[in-house]
């Protein structure tokens, strides 16, 4: 037991040993560290998940609103208690605090809200500087986020909320931050003594709260608290309702006005700027008990419409409103569409017969009658005499009598034909092709029903009426007297195509219960028999049901007698009893009752809720037509549990018009969208692999069957059943497999497409689907078909387009079949699969692996198309070659293949020296990394001063050169990698040297270079180590300016270890890239670099004198360049003219404009601009570039030139030397660039290296009162933290008056 012992202290002490030498080696855990970071972690399910953004280290993010939109809570707060950088900006913190809105549709779970408010107090707690860069409580409540105003004006913070934010919350839709403000207005008087609800306030708070969506909860609210108003007095309301929307009349009656003091005319004009409520909105949205309120206290502000005829009384007057409502619209029309002007005797005659019923409290008096009665005689609105006669079953003496419904003139034509049930019937249920099955109001085809008894009210017109009117009037009927009865005005969808696109793809059988909103009590519109059977059915008394069923006539349509927006209610779901003698009683009579599609499908979908589809047995025989519709409807709709009812009961399986039913099944077949979110239903997987079960079991049953041909209808069923299985989520592969080798068995595999392949693509791993979808010239596709966000890549539409990625043409699908992606080998063995940790492909053994199937796909997509004489079509004329390569690698990049990314990298070098006319993008042979390489640098692997180009060498312009023979070619990856010196490209203007002037005669050697996209570039500064960074620049070792770009992305992105590299090994450029910069490069530069930023007056002078001597040798290519290019068309037409002024005009400033964007962008590279390479041109506007070179070739055109390019350069270097003496000029503009931003940090830098160097002068203040910040500006107002500043805000009388001048009511100004 001892030595056991020992020999375990033993082997634990050689493993501890072991570790800390692994542990102290630095390569070894490098190694290991990269290895993890490499390493899949998370399995992510939709291709659009895999990004670059994903790939990031952690000690790399420093953004705010990246973290807060990962989620990354413990980051953030790591990054906070370290004192390490984050970058926080004004959309940062909205973003942050749109996540604590309070809005339904973004409402957090629990758990995430309190993280975000740690965050923010977190924040205001340690980096209150750097946070409070905005109006914080006026964003909480522009953004409705109540929990973070809470947070930021209580205790520790104190925050103050601005006077005006009361009303800002009003006009901004906020009840809950309206609330949060009135139970703050204390705190905010205590400390700092101004009250929120004040007298202004409460005069408009009314109007105020008109202004939103939101507004009848807010109005609600406001009623229930008098001390958030005040009443208007008799003499403004007399004013408001004289006061018409005509500006006409607005103008005759202020001639009758007398005079106002300025302060009640300021007031009227304020009042004037607040918009009324509409006429329509008001008598639409409002509930009675509301709408009586505002009209009692005065505050109904409504506007008036243009004259008496606009607004017609009878629209509002309908049969099936209840008292109340009929009462409050009338009284609405009385007191404010019409007034004392407008109402005519009659009128007034009317509303005292109103008053009269109104205050009639006799027993036994129908107040609702006598109030429809009134209304039928003296408004006669359409119909309302047939109804009133309908329910009451008497006339009205005044208007004799009964006429017939004024239906068909005065609805749809599709309403109109619905009807109530009393027309004749079209006889046997035979399809005659003109099915009209895709209204949601379709009646399923049986016989029709007989005369309706007329004592029923004819509730379904009444129902059409409504059903078609506008949502905005649904409230219309609410009850008025439930206080918890919600509004739904607070939802704010806004966006509807996504609302109906996400509904689409989440579309289930229990959506029926949600097709369409309850827009009425039903009970108060039915008539008392209908009522009664609706009861019968919900208690499960048949008894009942029969006897009020007897009633009818025999073959009745309960659907036509009931809402089309009805939704049956049943037995409680323990009394199965109850619910299966329901459905033996309407089983027995062949659910004739039923003939409305949904209506039918909803009645039928509260059974299969509760007992289970094979538990249900149709006891008749379904028509044919009536069975296609309703299985053919529930399998679009996806409604499996509903269509496995009809389908196990459809027997022998036969669809009407197989063909039909195969196009209306066979729509939509869509793969993704623009934003790259694939086309996927959340259905359940099991449900429909199981409906496949059953079909199979069926057809086996039925196929050997005497006479019957039903083989064409189970094959429309199969295709679409698959076809919806392989776009469902959650699919396996195992599943899939398993579906097909049953269906295989029966011959019923559908053949491979475009759509089935990519689905195959996307289920073996979402990274392979990702590459389809990112192919450059896919949007363009989509965008040629619609200009819509949520158009989609429809493989069920017929494309004639020609312009973009058409996958059609390009995605090989006989060649990328499911055998192909998804086949494995019977035994199981075969090569490695490397998919990459897909859950989904994790222990199966694939007949091809992962990286064959990628590589063959970016084979087949990029690299084959690539040698295609028309590839440039795909994107618009641009340069496919280049845009489809740099896609490939940021592909890799994307789905971390680094591997795959200098697989690539490697033969596109191969293919640069092998192929010159495919290549479209250019450089100058100067400014380069090789060129910029300091002496000390091992870069290159050689002594450097031996390969830096002379001057000589880079100003040839013959063709030949001296190349590196002596270098042997190797990978990329190979740390001896040394690319040769490359040959002098043969695409170029072919310039006449004879006519040129030498002065500006194109000298600097052009060679063809694989450019780089700026996105590529920014991803791989994202996630690239040092020693990665190398080779990029090994690659792009004569491509000019490459190792500044490279410097500029890793600022932006605060990678300081790129940074410090790349000045630690070459020239930089900094004066010109520090304005582009964040805290973190300043930082460094200055702890570093401090010389280059000390005195840099000389520098900045020497770099811009560097780069006006190169201009000349560039300038003519870059001339016909920029006239020639497509967004300079006019240009080009006037300087062909024969008009020498106008050519000369052009000519000048088009220079000062070219040698701008020669400094800034470097070496001719004006591609930015004007996204047109010189091969570009020189291949696609061929003529254009020969004849602005022949007039540039004309002695007077270049003296000209030549003239004006060196009085500008004369003209700048006149003014450099003004400077002379002025060594902080270069400090200043660094400061003055990070106040007008509002950046308190690197201001507070800057001032520290460069104490009392600086100023705040006038036009940096307007500037950055211009950008709102007045953050800084309170900042740099405490005394303590100007002490650097050479001027202050308390002793500069000229900073003093613009801050008034600007803000005179501003806070700002009380901190001086």
């Amino acid at each position: 037991m001892a030595s056991n012992n020992n020999n375990n202290n033993n082997n634990t002490s050689y493993g501890e040993i072991l570790f800390w030498k692994v542990f102290k080696n630095n390569y070894i855990v490098s190694v290991i560290l990269n290895q993890i970071h490499q390493t899949e972690w998370v399995d992510y399910k939709l291709p659009l998940d895999y990004n670059i953004n994903n790939r990031c280290k952690f000690e790399d993010i420093h953004s705010l609103f990246l973290m807060i939109r990962n989620q990354l809570f413990s980051l953030i707060k790591n990054k906070i208690k370290h004192g390490d950088y984050i970058e926080i900006d004004k959309e940062s913190i909205r973003y942050l605090f749109k996540k604590l809105t309070f809005r339904k549709q973004q409402h957090p779970q629990l758990k995430n809200k309190e993280q975000y408010l740690e965050v923010i107090r977190l924040l205001m707690t340690h980096r209150r500087d750097e946070f409070e860069i905005c109006d914080l409580t006026n964003l909480a409540i522009e953004l409705d986020s109540p929990e973070v105003l809470r947070l930021l004006v209580h205790e520790p913070f104190n925050l103050l909320i601005e006077p005006d934010t009361l009303k800002t919350a009003f006009e901004c839709n906020c009840l809950e931050t309206i609330k949060e403000i009135v139970n703050s207005n204390p705190l905010n008087i205590k400390n700092h003594g101004i009250d929120l609800i004040s007298a202004k306030v409460k005069k408009f708070s009314f109007r105020s709260a008109h202004n939103n969506a939101n507004q009848t909860r807010i109005l609600q609210y406001l009623i229930d608290n008098p001390s958030l108003y005040t009443k208007p007095t008799q003499e403004e309301q007399k004013r408001k309702k004289l006061k018409p929307s005509n500006s006409n009349e607005e103008d005759e009656i202020a001639t009758t006005k007398s005079k106002k003091n300025e302060e009640e005319e300021e007031e009227e004009e304020e009042e004037e700027e607040l918009k009324k409520i509409g006429y329509e909105n008001f008598i639409t949205t409002y509930k009675v008990r509301m709408m009586n309120k505002m009209m009692d206290l005065g505050v109904a502000y409504i506007s008036k419409p243009n004259d008496r005829n606009e607004f017609d009384i009878r629209d509002w007057l309908v049969i099936d409103r209840r008292y109340e409502r009929l009462l409050v619209t009338l009284r609405f029309y009385f007191e404010h569409i019409l007034d004392n002007r407008t109402k005519t005797n009659r009128d007034k005659l009317i509303e005292e017969k109103v008053n009269s019923i109104r205050t009639n409290n006799q027993v036994g008096f129908d107040k609702l009658k006598e109030l429809r009665k009134l209304i039928a005689i003296e408004f006669k609105p359409t119909n309302f005499y047939y109804y009133y006669s309908r329910i009451y079953g008497e006339a009205i003496k005044e208007l004799g009598p009964i006429q017939k419904k004024e239906f068909k003139e005065q609805l749809p034509p599709d309403i109109a034909q619905s009807g109530n049930g009393e027309g004749q019937g079209n006889g046997e249920d035979q399809g005659n092709g003109e099915e009209q099955e895709d209204e949601d109001q379709e009646e399923l085809q049986e016989q029709h029903i007989g005369e309706d008894n007329g004592d029923n009210i004819g509730i379904a017109d009444i129902a059409f009426i409504l059903e078609k009117e506008e949502t905005a009037k649904f409230d219309y009927v609410g009850d008025d007297n439930d206080e918890n009865d919600s509004d739904g005005e607070d939802e704010d969808y806004g966006y509807e195509d996504l609302k109906h696109i996400n509904d689409l793809l989440h579309f289930t059988e229990d959506n029926y219960d949600h097709k369409y909103p309850l827009v009425f009590d039903e009970s108060k519109l039915y008539s008392i028999k209908i009522n009664n059977l609706l009861k019968a059915i919900k208690e499960g008394d048949i008894g009942e049901l029969s006897r009020i069923e007897g009633e009818f006539s025999e073959n009745y349509d309960l659907t036509s007698k009931i809402s089309n927006f009805h939704r049956f209610e049943f037995p409680s779901r323990d009394n199965i009893g109850a619910i299966m003698r329901l459905w033996n009683y309407f089983n027995q009579r062949s659910f004739k009752q039923f003939r409305k599609k949904y209506l039918y499908f909803n009645f039928l979908s509260q059974f299969t809720r509760i007992i289970p589809p094979p538990k249900l047995e149709f006891t008749f025989k379904v028509p044919i037509v009536k069975a296609t519709v309703s299985t053919t409807t529930l399998l679009t709709d996806r409604n499996f549990t509903l269509a496995e009812l009809f389908i196990r009961n459809i027997t022998p399986f036969k669809l009407w018009n197989p063909g039909y039913c195969s196009s209306r099944l066979s729509f939509g077949k869509t793969l993704f969208y623009k934003d790259e979110s694939i086309f996927q239903y959340a259905n359940n997987v099991d449900q429909i692999i199981s409906l496949i079960n059953l079909m199979v079991d069926k057809y086996s049953n039925e196929a050997n069957k005497e006479g019957i041909d039903c083989r064409v209808s189970y094959n429309v069923i199969f295709v679409y059943l698959y076809d919806t299985l392989i776009r469902t989520d959650g699919l396996t592969i195992q599943q899939l497999e398993s579906i097909r080798n049953s269906l295989e068995e029966h011959s019923f595999l559908p053949n491979d497409n475009l759509f089935r392949c990519f689905f195959y693509l996307n289920l073996r791993s979402p990274k392979l689907s990702k590459y389809l979808i990112t192919r450059p010239g896919i949007k363009s596709f989509m965008d040629s078909l619609s200009d819509s966000n949520f158009v989609g890549y429809n493989t069920s539409t017929n494309h004639e387009i020609t312009i973009g990625f058409n996958l059609e043409t390009h995605f090989n699908t006989d060649f990328f079949t499911y055998d192909y992606l998804l086949g494995r080998d019977s035994n199981n063995n075969n090569n490695n699969n490397n998919d990459n940790n897909n859950n989904n492909s994790d222990k199966i053994k694939f007949r091809t692996s992962f990286d064959d199937i990628l590589k063959e796909l970016i084979k087949k997509l990029s690299h084959d198309i690539c040698k295609k004489d028309n590839r440039d079509s795909i994107v618009d004329g641009g340069d496919f070659f280049s845009q489809s390569l740099n896609s490939d690698l940021q592909y890799c990049l994307d789905i971390n293949r680094k591997d795959l990314f200098w697989e690539l990298l490697d033969w596109i070098d191969d293919y640069l020296n092998e192929n010159e006319n495919l290549i479209y993008s250019q450089s100058y042979l100067t400014n380069s990394p090789l060129d910029s390489v300091l002496p000390n640098s091992k870069v290159f692997n050689c002594n450097s001063t031996n390969n830096v180009l002379t001057a000589e060498s880079t100003t040839t312009t013959t063709t030949t050169t001296t190349e590196s023979t002596n270098l042997i070619k190797r990978s990329i990856t190979d740390k001896y990698y040394e690319k040769p010196i490359p040959k002098e490209s043969s695409i170029k203007i072919d310039w006449d040297d004879s006519k040129l002037i030498d002065q500006i005669k194109p000298m600097l050697k052009l060679i063809n270079i694989f450019e780089f996209s700026i996105d590529l570039l920014n991803s791989i500064c994202k996630v690239m180590d040092i020693n990665e960074i190398q080779r990029i620049l090994r690659f792009n070792t004569y491509v000019s300016n490459f190792h500044n770009i490279i410097y500029r992305l890793a600022a932006k992105l605060n990678r300081i270890d790129i940074i410090s590299f790349i000045m630690d090994n070459f020239k930089i450029d900094i004066i010109n890239y520090l304005d582009l910069s964040n805290y973190s490069e300043i930082k460094y530069i200055y702890e570093n670099h401090f010389e280059q930023v000390k005195n840099n007056f000389e520098l900045i002078f020497k770099s811009l004198g560097d780069k006006d001597s190169k201009i000349q040798f560039t300038f003519l290519n870059n001339l016909v360049q920029y006239l020639c290019c497509n967004k300079t068309t006019e240009l080009y037409d006037k300087f062909i003219g024969n008009d020498l002024q106008i050519r000369n005009r052009i000519a000048e400033n088009v220079i000062v404009l070219l040698i701008h964007q020669f400094r800034h962008e470097g070496m001719g590279n004006f591609k930015v601009q004007l996204n047109e390479t010189l091969p570009l041109l020189i291949k696609n506007r061929s003529q254009k570039v020969n004849s602005i070179k022949s007039i540039i070739e004309q002695p007077e055109t270049q003296s000209f030139i030549i003239l004006k390019l060196q009085e500008f350069l004369n003209k700048d270097v006149k003014a450099r030397k003004s400077f002379n003496g002025k060594e902080t000029y270069f400090q200043q503009n660094l400061f003055s660039d990070f106040f007008v931003k509002g950046k308190i940090k690197c201001c507070d830098l800057v001032l520290k290296n460069h104490p009392k160097e600086i100023k705040i002068t006038q036009d940096m203040l307007k500037k950055t009162l211009k950008n709102s910040n007045f953050h800084i500006i309170k900042h740099y107002q405490n005394i303590d933290n100007s002490k650097n500043l050479i001027n202050n805000f308390k002793d500069d009388q000229q900073l003093l008056k613009i801050l008034k001048d600007n803000l005179p009511n501003h806070l700002i100004n009380k901190l001086i």
